[in-house]
């Protein structure tokens, strides 16, 4: 009876001006998208999660003065509920800026419109792992500690020049600690200003922890448009061990940086190669191949096979000698392309992952592990690596990002979901954040026959012109802020 009376209600409150509302439109079309073509591991009910989201639409659109008008910003913030509702990383919604940011991406120029530090820091709880716990209604039960672990520093950014690390945890700014407030509303206040001064223009000053002996450090800098697009970039240790940093697979063309980078570690004399995957949001199946390439000669094809339509539309991605493919169910080669003078590099190789490690992140240290190329270590993935995303344009210039593609080995079984490490270091972030130790890093020095260390050493460095990932990364069920 209730769930008539909520359809009801949903058919007398769109009806009037379900098609003269911008916003109720914008719904649909999503909503649409979702209904007939969703191919993800989703177990939620997608009808229910629908209707539930109909009556909210509804409603809010019923609380502005001219319901007709309800324009498409006030259904935004209800599609990326929607999309999150249905607990699959490889569905959500990108707005029109997101949109912009990614295709900017692709070409390695997403500039960013206002400056910035360039960091990216992770939230904990007060629980014994670092771990936020929730509700069954997802509201938050423990208490967020004030202190943040930096997760990413980018490359040539304002916050890379002065010298900030990862693993650095950041216990204040302008010299006023987090620790010295006495209430959470002028902490939260005084936390929520560093970011408009970042974009002022004002000279900050980091307040930091770092290494084991959680030595205090001060550093100042000022924000700056950056190109914020990532690009890989590698160094080489004094210890002769090469860190190969891979951000994402999305720009164009990373496949063959990631050849001639291992090429100019060969040539540099590394005796071997540490892939540091950690943050690597996924991107193109088709540069990631080519990445796997470079270590595994010839590997073995993958397919993408749709719900609908099989035979027709299934997708193979295969590498060969330098050239990736893209082949249709009929055997026809959709696209390709050729890295002249491939490397096939025999260096020993470990492989750094986490929970945010996605989609194409994981597919290549699936394809590692598979292959028993090399030692995958950090936290399990983030659990995207068996399906594919679509994109569907939305009326309002956002885009829909739809899984409609199963992942598989020719002989019909399935690529995991997520990839579970060689060496699990399931909390290492917290331990990080806690002693300042680097756990997966160490124990890849370890692995690969060199002392362990907590910070990388003094480099040389190796680097194309730098750009970035648009991603939501999501650590600890939290969003991570980012200045």
């Amino acid at each position: 009876m209730q769930s008539f009376l909520r359809t009801w209600l949903v058919v007398m409150l769109l009806g009037s001006f379900a098609n003269a509302s911008p916003a109720v439109q914008l719904f649909n079309q999503a909503a649409n998208f979702i209904q007939t073509q969703y191919f993800g591991s989703s177990a939620v009910s997608i009808p229910a999660l629908l209707e539930k989201y109909r009556v909210e639409v509804a409603i809010t659109c019923l609380r502005t003065a001219q319901p007709l008008q309800c324009d498409y910003a006030r259904v935004e913030p209800v599609l990326v509920r929607l999309f999150a509702d249905l607990e699959d990383g490889h569905a959500y919604y990108l707005s029109a800026e997101a949109v912009r940011q990614e295709n900017a991406n692709r070409a390695g120029q997403n500039i960013t419109p206002r400056p910035v530090l360039g960091l990216r820091f992770a939230n904990f709880c007060d629980t014994p792992n670092g771990e936020c716990e929730f509700d069954e209604q997802k509201n938050l039960k423990s208490t967020v500690l004030r202190e943040q672990l930096i997760i990413r520093v980018s490359f040539d950014s304002p916050a890379e020049t002065a010298g900030v690390r990862y693993g650095d945890r950041l216990i204040g700014y302008n010299n006023i600690l987090f620790s010295s407030f006495s209430s959470e509303t002028d902490f939260l206040q005084f936390r929520a200003e560093l970011t408009p001064k970042v974009q002022a223009g004002e000279v900050i000053t980091l307040n930091l922890l770092r290494g084991t002996n959680r030595q205090r450090v001060d550093i100042s800098l000022k924000g700056a448009v950056i190109n914020a697009s990532q690009a890989p970039r590698l160094e080489i240790r004094r210890d002769g061990i090469a860190v190969l940093t891979v951000r994402d697979y999305q720009i164009s063309g990373v496949g063959k940086i990631i050849h001639d980078l291992i090429r100019q570690a060969e040539e540099r004399g590394a005796k071997a190669i540490i892939f540091e995957e950690r943050q690597n949001g996924g991107g193109s199946v088709f540069e990631m191949m080519q990445a796997v390439g470079a270590f595994v000669p010839n590997p073995e094809p993958f397919r993408f096979i749709p719900h609908y339509n099989p035979d027709r539309d299934t997708l193979e991605f295969g590498y060969s000698d330098g050239r990736a493919t893209i082949r249709q169910g009929s055997g026809r080669i959709q696209a390709g392309s050729i890295i002249n003078n491939p490397v096939k590099t025999k260096l020993p190789l470990a492989v750094l992952v986490d929970e945010n490690c996605a989609s194409g992140c994981e597919y290549f240290a699936t394809y590692m592990q598979r292959n028993k190329r090399g030692t995958v270590i950090g936290s399990a993935t983030a659990g995207v690596g068996n399906s594919n995303t679509a994109r569907f344009a939305l009326a309002n210039g956002g885009s829909a990002g739809i899984p409609t593609l199963r992942a598989f080995w020719t002989d019909g079984t399935s690529l995991p979901a997520s990839v579970t490490a060689d060496i699990a270091q399931p909390i290492f972030q917290w331990n990080l954040f806690q002693t300042g130790r680097d756990e997966p890093l160490e124990t890849a020095l370890q692995i690969l026959n060199k002392p362990a260390a907590s910070q990388l050493e003094p480099s040389q460095m190796v680097s194309v012109p730098s750009f970035l990932q648009p991603l939501t990364w999501q650590t600890h069920n939290l969003e991570p802020t980012e200045e």
